[in-house]
Parts: C-alpha cells; sequence; structure tokens
C-alpha cells in the first residue's frame, strides 16, 4: 500500500481536487498538495486518520461488519 498513490488514484476516479479532499477530510489544503508534490515527506498520523475513510471506505465499512 502506497498512500501517496492511493491519494492520487482516488482523486483522478473521483475527480476530486486536492482542495476538496482536504476539505471533506478536514485538513489543510496546503498539507495534502505539498506531501503530493514531494515538498512534505509523510504526513501525521492525525491526518492519515480523517483521510482513511475517505481514500479507503471500503475498509471501513469491512471494520464496521466486523466490530458488530
Amino acid at each position: 500500500m502506497n498512500i501517496k498513490n492511493d491519494i492520487k488514484t482516488f482523486l483522478k476516479k473521483s475527480g476530486w481536487s486536492a482542495a476538496r479532499l482536504a476539505k471533506e477530510a478536514g485538513v489543510s489544503a496546503p498539507v495534502i498538495t505539498r506531501y503530493l508534490s514531494g515538498t512534505r515527506k509523510g504526513l501525521h498520523s492525525s491526518t492519515l486518520e480523517r483521510l482513511w475513510p475517505i481514500i479507503y471506505p471500503e475498509e471501513e465499512t469491512t471494520k464496521k461488519d466486523e466490530a458488530a
């Protein structure tokens, strides 16, 4: 799994901009754009926690189903 590639794939498939992804996740748009451009090397765990259910919605559903 490569989160950077997965974010890029998500943006392509969804037609969303990095700014929209950031807004929906409640994170700063520059954090996303810097990460995708390579000027930022990683993402903070709290940012990943906010992005995860958007980028990997099927995994969130699976986790909830397993917990039930």
